[in-house]
């Protein structure tokens, strides 16, 4: 599973050309563990809401109606 996530980055990265990379919802808080098994050229991190994270930004985007 983690060569495939880590096929899964690498073409992201090939696409949309990010500076950083955030791992939300569940990757989140697991991210410790699997942190120096996944290989990125942009810096990888974890949302520091873990996963709440999105429940928090679409309540953002609900309130103010900015993305």
């Amino acid at each position: 599973m983690g060569r495939k996530f880590n096929e899964l980055l690498t073409r992201y990265e090939e696409y949309l050309w990010p500076d950083l990379i955030i791992l939300g919802g569940g990757l989140a808080e697991e991210f410790p563990k699997y942190e120096r098994f996944l290989e990125t050229k942009a810096p990888l991190g974890a949302a520091a809401l873990g996963s709440a994270a999105d429940i928090v930004g679409a309540a953002r985007v609900g309130a103010t109606g900015d993305f």
